[in-house]
């Protein structure tokens, strides 16, 4: 009998030895997240949390507490912490319940995948462990933004003509998107005879890349002149047209050049060329009737005075009385005949104009100076004439007395 007692003491502390050695004996505790799978909003503006729940279950067949302690981690982003953290299971008590929060970084792209893993150990009095692990997936959300830009939204053309804009479409999302481009007041602008062509309807844009639209606008002759608003909208096919962003572009039609105009401007400049050579003219006449009213200045500073006129002097003096009053009455008879016989012209220039006036009346006051020197000379001629013939009697007498 005490042979087999110990017998049995021997083959009972070898099975016993191994497991105290590194594990309680008869002891398991496993752990279970609660769902299994869920998904997490990262766009600008969420928290990018996620809660779990979950159990942490013990037995032991050898009776006694389990003292547990567990940890949560998450891969590859992302934080997470298991509550509580440490507590202890007993035979009335052999469940636990848990909450795993979860902490998701904002803007992770959308094909990432998290894992969350409950990991822990515990302790026996039987020995210690290491608590079963669980995990559930976390699935990062997609979620769509974007940017739009154009250099320059306001552009200027001229009936006929055409223009492009640049439009730069950057994906803010965290997924790859498709960007749909549209104008809503299509019929409008058509109806102005105004067409317009995308380069692409969609766009297919990578994570965090941009753009280039071209819009290209073509206008035609009949095109009215003024402000048109085109009422670009560019929206996120991901999105089913839920993120949606206008940008107006403006286009300013100018009245296209007519070719009878710029016959018009021909001629309009030919005049002009034309007036300059009539003002180069005038110039020209007016310095030659100072240049003659110099010369005939002049010629009167020579006529001699008192006793020493000689009859040269009577003779100038002769042709001034007639050649002065005789330019003068022309210059008045042709300014007369200008203003009779020409037309004026309503699209003549102001400053035009003006020089008109002042050599109607530089002329006017020349031809009346001439004139009025004429009679000067008249009146000088007779005097000395006068003179002249009685101080040639009077040397006749003188040399009759001798």
């Amino acid at each position: 009998m005490k042979f087999g007692l110990l017998v049995i003491s021997i083959l009972l502390f070898c099975y016993l030895v191994p497991f105290t050695a590194n594990a309680g004996v008869g002891v398991t505790v496993t752990t279970d997240i609660i769902p299994d799978s869920q998904e997490v909003d990262v766009s600008p503006g969420s928290t990018g949390a996620v809660l779990f729940s979950g159990y942490c279950n013990g037995t032991s067949i050898m009776g006694g507490d389990i003292t547990v302690s567990l940890m949560a981690s998450v891969t590859p982003v992302g934080s997470a912490a298991v509550s509580p953290s440490s507590f202890t299971l007993t035979s009335s008590h052999p469940s636990q319940s848990l909450s795993i929060s979860v902490v998701v970084p904002l803007y992770t792209p959308s094909n990432e995948e998290i894992t969350v893993t409950i990991t822990g150990t515990y302790g026996h009095w039987t020995g210690g462990g290491s608590v079963e692990s669980s995990q559930a997936t976390i699935t990062v959300l997609q979620y769509y933004r974007m940017t739009n830009y154009c250099e320059t939204p306001y552009k200027n053309t001229t009936q006929g003509e055409n223009v492009n804009y640049n439009l730069k479409i950057e994906n803010l999302g965290n997924g790859n998107d498709t960007f749909a481009l549209s104008i809503s007041n299509l019929d409008e602008l058509e109806s102005k005879n105004v067409t317009i062509n995308f380069d692409s309807d969609f766009i297919d844009i990578p994570i965090k890349q941009n753009r280039t639209a071209i819009l290209k606008v073509n206008t035609s002759k009949n095109t009215p002149v003024g402000l048109s608003i085109i009422e670009l909208s560019v929206s996120s096919v991901g999105s089913d047209g839920l993120v949606n962003e206008p940008y107006p572009l403006y286009l300013r039609v100018k009245e296209a050049p007519d070719v009878s105009n710029q016959t018009e401007d021909t001629g309009e400049n030919n005049r002009d060329l034309s007036s300059m050579d009539t003002l180069l003219k005038s110039k020209e006449l007016i310095l030659g009737l100072l240049i003659v009213f110099i010369i005939i200045v002049a010629l009167a500073g020579f006529i001699k005075k008192g006793s020493k006129i000689v009859k040269r002097d009577l003779k100038i003096m002769g042709y001034l009385s007639i050649a002065l009053p005789v330019i003068g009455i022309i210059i008045i008879i042709g300014l007369a005949m200008e203003v009779a016989f020409t037309t004026p012209e309503s699209t003549a220039s102001v400053q035009e104009s003006l020089f008109n006036i002042f050599l109607i009346f530089s002329l006017t006051g020349f031809s009346g100076l001439c004139i009025l020197l004429g009679s000067i000379f008249y009146v000088l001629k007779r005097n000395c004439n006068e003179h002249y013939q009685l101080e040639r009697s009077y040397r006749e007498l003188i040399e009759i007395q001798r």
